[in-house]
């Protein structure tokens, strides 16, 4: 007779909170800025062509985001509302291609 194994997984909720819980963990004790943010894809898991942006700036500024698309029709914008602490999600990344994401600060830099 086979034996049947078995095996108790987290849920999915589960895992995505303790992610969650990590990166910003790993956020708040770093220093990330625009020229060296904290980028985590695919940071809850379930989407892979997504990705959590996180900096801080020195003042409250907005910060849009733009996802280049493969021709400029395709591109992704998006402009955040002003703050210190900065956590962007990034949606319509493509698979197998260098994506290009710009973030663009409210001084223009």
């Amino acid at each position: 007779m086979d034996t049947i194994t078995y095996k108790k997984e987290k849920h999915i909720i589960t895992k995505q909170n303790e992610a969650e819980k990590a990166f910003l963990q790993e956020f708040s004790t770093g220093n990330y800025t625009l020229a060296q943010p904290l980028v985590k894809l695919n940071a809850y898991e379930i989407c892979p062509l997504t990705a959590m942006i996180l900096f801080r700036t020195p003042v409250v500024e907005e910060v849009t985001v733009i996802v280049r698309g493969k021709e400029a029709a395709g591109n992704i914008t998006h402009t955040f509302p002003a703050a210190r602490e900065h956590i962007l999600p990034v949606y319509g990344l493509y698979a197998d291609y260098a994506n290009q994401v710009e973030l663009i600060l409210s001084t223009g830099e």
